[in-house]
């Protein structure tokens, strides 16, 4: 009988090498980031004036256009706001202001939703893997994530009643959970109604849409402000 030769030895893993450039090159690209954003801001601050009136002429364009262009132009607005992280508030009073208290409602949630998507879809297509290696480096970020895969709806609506992140950055976090759009949509929907329904309320109560950014005599809104952190807490 023929004798079999023995088996050979498995082949040892193979280890990629480290990445001696990675976290350099990741710092790197940190610091730009920042250089930028003070850049932005510092140029912002220096221009004000010629900024605020520009974005005073975008407002007016919207109540010159009617209920119909001027909430495609807010939609607009909403979507940069929400994909460069700047916080859009203001354009919900501004359509209070513009259209009056049922009709601003729908355009100020039109837009909040329609902006809410952008960063969710391009966090979750784009940024995803890079994005949630960096993000789920840190116990608290990770944890975050974990609760909100686990309970996606509760947590949702209450990351949207909490002030203690920005509207814009929470989209971008949830892009990296495992969420169905659905569900992100309805939580984030009745997460941001109460907000939202404030600041077309109080655009609505203002005489012209040129009192949208001088916010003079707002009172701050504490029902809101406890709602918030009692979710904040609760999250």
């Amino acid at each position: 009988a023929a004798i079999e030769a023995p088996p050979a030895p498995p082949l040892p893993p193979l280890h990629p090498r480290p990445r001696r450039f990675a976290r350099p090159l990741r710092l790197l690209l940190v610091l730009l980031a920042l250089a930028a954003a003070a850049a932005v801001g510092w140029l912002c601050i220096q221009h004000r004036a010629a900024i605020l009136a520009r974005f005073l002429t975008l407002l007016q364009a919207v109540q010159a256009l009617g209920p119909l262009r001027g909430t495609l132009l807010l939609v607009c607005m909403q979507v940069a706001g929400f994909v460069l992280l700047i916080p859009t508030s203001i354009l919900s009073v501004a359509a209070g202001a513009a259209f009056g208290l049922q009709i601003g409602i729908a355009a100020a949630a039109a837009g909040y939703l329609t902006g809410s998507l952008f960063p969710f879809f391009l966090s979750r297509r784009v940024l995803s893997a890079t994005a949630t290696r960096l993000v789920r480096s840190y116990p608290l970020a990770s944890g975050v994530l974990a609760a909100v895969d686990e309970q996606p709806f509760l947590l949702i609506v209450l990351l949207r009643l909490s002030p203690a992140l920005p509207a814009p950055v929470n989209c971008y976090l949830l892009g990296l959970t495992s969420v169905p759009t659905s569900t992100y949509l309805v939580a984030t929907a009745l997460g941001a109604a109460p907000n939202c329904v404030f600041c077309v309320y109080l655009g609505s109560l203002m005489q012209s849409i040129a009192e949208v950014l001088q916010g003079d005599g707002a009172a701050p809104p504490w029902p809101l402000i406890v709602l918030g952190l009692a979710a904040t807490v609760g999250a």
